[in-house]
């Protein structure tokens, strides 16, 4: 582990866990950040949108590892802690719009020993985070003259940080984020090897 204190200020602690890969603009070789180009002047791209498909896929339960750190174990179901996660999270205009959406509802009648609160947040961060991101993404890479396939997997290999003994991403059934990656780059590695 490295810490470090930016400008001698609070220490922050960089363990050997991998970081995300997040692509850096603003170089010669990705001069434009690429999604705001996408949204809002596709002819700004270096590669025309109709030249370069798109393949966007999701896992079923993306947003479970998130919610396994978030809430490492079955919360009670409850509409008031449900609706307070939400506000603290998103903000009260936004919370408001969630909770009276037809998709995030706690039934009422639910076990009290479920799982279902965590069900439905995974549902709304999943959704929120990547299916509707990729969607919209698609929907503006069309529009600009492309094609897109989008696909969702159902099944895929777990990672050790989706192998928490009795956490969420255990449940048989559930495919959590990173599942994806071994089938995907697998693929992609044997398609330039040969």
């Amino acid at each position: 582990m490295l810490s470090v204190s930016p400008g001698g200020g609070s220490r922050i602690s960089l363990t050997s866990s991998p970081l995300a890969i997040r692509p850096t603009y603003g170089t010669a070789s990705l001069p434009y950040d690429p999604m705001n180009s996408i949204f809002n002047s596709p002819s700004s791209l270096a590669i025309a949108p109709s030249s370069l498909p798109l393949l966007l896929t999701t896992v079923k339960n993306e947003g479970g590892s998130v919610t396994e750190s978030i809430f490492p174990s079955p919360v009670p179901v409850s509409n008031s802690t449900f609706d307070a996660t939400i506000q603290g999270l998103f903000g009260t205009d936004r919370a408001n719009a969630i909770i009276t959406s037809p998709y995030y509802i706690l039934k009422p009648d639910s076990s009290p020993n479920s799982d279902e609160f965590r069900e439905v947040f995974e549902r709304l961060v999943t959704d929120g985070t990547w299916r509707c991101a990729n969607r919209d993404a698609a929907r503006h890479w069309v529009a600009a003259g492309g094609k897109v396939w989008m696909g969702e997997f159902r099944q895929g290999a777990t990672y050790p940080d989706n192998q928490v003994n009795g956490g969420y991403c255990e449940v048989p059934g559930r495919v959590c984020h990173e599942v994806s990656l071994g089938g995907s780059l697998r693929s992609i590695a044997k398609g330039i090897t040969g």
